[in-house]
């Protein structure tokens, strides 16, 4: 092999054969390898954070439902002055969270909220009722 010029590597003549930069020193290596991890850990920093943005948008959710559940139990029971699903769609506002769904059954609510957190929209749902109460023994004692 020989030196065709500055930047290229000849097989057995000029022009032809493998051409690549000559790289006479390693200089600034180092400094391109650290920008190529500040980079990926940036990127996964924002992951990260997107990820973790998420989760929490979920727990505001699940706990506006929560609460909203629980209103509207209360005001069906009786506890609470109020229309149940109108008491839940206001506890879930002071909770961040805006009311889709309320249904009643007997003594048993079940709402859906949606929260928007960093642009993120989440939903959860929440039943509330009394304790081991379900509709198919309604009034048989149990």
């Amino acid at each position: 092999m020989r030196w065709c010029g500055a930047w290229e590597m000849c097989g057995s003549g000029c022009g032809r054969g493998i051409r690549f930069p000559l790289v006479t020193d390693e200089r600034g290596a180092g400094s391109l390898l650290s920008l190529a991890t500040v980079g990926a850990i940036a990127a996964l920093a924002v992951a990260m954070t997107w990820g973790a943005m998420g989760w929490v948008g979920s727990q505001y959710a699940a706990n506006a439902a929560d609460a909203a559940a629980l209103a509207a139990a209360d005001t069906l029971a009786g506890a609470v002055a109020g229309v149940p699903c109108e008491v839940a769609a206001e506890t879930a506002q002071r909770n961040g969270a805006t009311l889709q769904a309320c249904e009643l059954l007997a003594l048993v609510a079940t709402v859906r909220v949606s929260v928007s957190r960093f642009s993120i929209v989440s939903e959860a749902a929440a039943r509330a009722g009394p304790p081991h109460y379900s509709v198919a023994n309604r009034g048989r004692g149990s």
